[in-house]
This record gives C-alpha cells, sequence and structure tokens, in this order.
C-alpha cells in the first residue's frame, strides 16, 4: 500500500464514520451538527497530506489539488448562496438550510469543483421523489443532508 492510497482510505473511511452521523442527525432534527461537518471538511486535507512525498520530489501536484480543493469547497458554497438566495425571495422562505451549504462546501472540498457540481445535481435529482411527494402533502422542507452524503460518498469513490 502507497502513502496515497493509506490516505486516501484514511479520508474516505473518515467520511464513511461521519456522512451517516451527520444524515441521521439532520432525518432526526433537521440541524446538521457543525462539528462533524468541520471535521469533514479537515478531512479533505488529507488529499493534500497524500502528496507531500511527491511534492518534495519536485511535483507541482500539490498547489494543482490544493486549488482543485478550493474551487470545489467555495465553488460550491458561492452557488448554493447565490442559488438559496434567489430562491428564499422568490418563495418567500428558506428553501435551503446554511447546515445543508456547508456540508456541500464541505463535500466539495474532498471532490473539487467539476465533481462537486457533479454531486448537486446527482443529490437534488435523488430527493426529487421526495420533495414531489412532500409537496402534495402541503410540507415545504425536508432533510437533504442524507441525498448528499449518499452523492458525495459515491462521487469520492468514482473521483
Amino acid at each position: 500500500m502507497t502513502l496515497f492510497d493509506f490516505f486516501f482510505t484514511l479520508r474516505i473511511s473518515a467520511a464513511a464514520v461521519l456522512l451517516p452521523v451527520i444524515s441521521i442527525r439532520d432525518v432526526r432534527t433537521r440541524r446538521l451538527p457543525a462539528r462533524e461537518v468541520r471535521l469533514l471538511a479537515a478531512s479533505s486535507l488529507l488529499r493534500l497530506v497524500s502528496l507531500l512525498p511527491d511534492a518534495c520530489g519536485g511535483g507541482a501536484a500539490v498547489p494543482a489539488v490544493l486549488l482543485d480543493m478550493l474551487a470545489g469547497g467555495a465553488g460550491t458554497l458561492l452557488l448554493l448562496l447565490g442559488i438559496t438566495r434567489l430562491a428564499d425571495r422568490l418563495f418567500g422562505r428558506e428553501t435551503l438550510g446554511g447546515g445543508d451549504i456547508r456540508l456541500a462546501a464541505a463535500l466539495g472540498l474532498h471532490l473539487g469543483l467539476f465533481p462537486a457540481l457533479l454531486m448537486l445535481l446527482a443529490a437534488s435529482l435523488l430527493a426529487l421523489p421526495e420533495a414531489v411527494l412532500r409537496r402534495r402533502h402541503g410540507e415545504h422542507g425536508f432533510p437533504f443532508a442524507p441525498y448528499l452524503a449518499a452523492a458525495g460518498w459515491v462521487m469520492m469513490l468514482l473521483n
């Protein structure tokens, strides 16, 4: 097992533990645990640690991966903030909670920009049947973290 494989496994394992905890809390309380979301974001740094031996040998992988991580986290955060603010104004109510936005940004750090955008699309498509059913029953909100977690987990494994 190479150092890269070890840190990849460690990062995926951290997500495998944290994402179900985050999802269950969202389903039970409709609030995301901030500490676990921060731990998920912090575990994305293992992507950089796995590349350090490469960087010491003169490789340029660390800056490229760091830019990809920042683009994934910041891009996801800014995109969802913009869409949510617009939707909140249009519908006159909260459409996506801040915890969901932070969770998506934390997953974006793990994935990079393009996979994070695919994750958002997949999570939205997964959540669509529940959104339609709840809307028919007059409900507006539902826990979105399980859908983000499922899509993020699959994208991590594929990425």
